[in-house]
């Protein structure tokens, strides 16, 4: 979003990313209300929707109920490779690349 932000309410901005996009990546690690509902409205537009957790915390707890039941990719700080490779076959997958 800061390369895009301009006048008006930051909302209606994230709106049209997410209409525009091909797909949306949601980092579930931090449990951020925010990246649930923009994932959910990206879901709702039938986009499809990448979910990333650090593998720690997801080992640790999972993710909230509504996202616990979709394919999520792991990622740790210490192998950004193996992150990197399972983020990208996912992602031809889902788009059918």
């Amino acid at each position: 979003m800061r390369d895009v932000s301009k006048a008006g309410i930051i909302d209606n901005l994230m709106r049209i990313q997410i209409r525009d996009s091909a797909f949306v990546l949601a980092d579930l690690t931090h449990e951020n209300a925010g990246a649930y509902w923009e994932a959910g409205y990206a879901e709702g537009l039938g986009k499809p929707v990448l979910y990333i957790c650090e593998k720690a915390k997801f080992d640790e707890r999972k993710s909230h109920f509504d996202t616990n039941h979709c394919t999520t990719v792991l990622w740790e700080n210490d192998n950004p490779s193996n992150f990197t490779q399972d983020l990208i076959a996912t992602l031809k997958r889902s788009l059918d690349i």
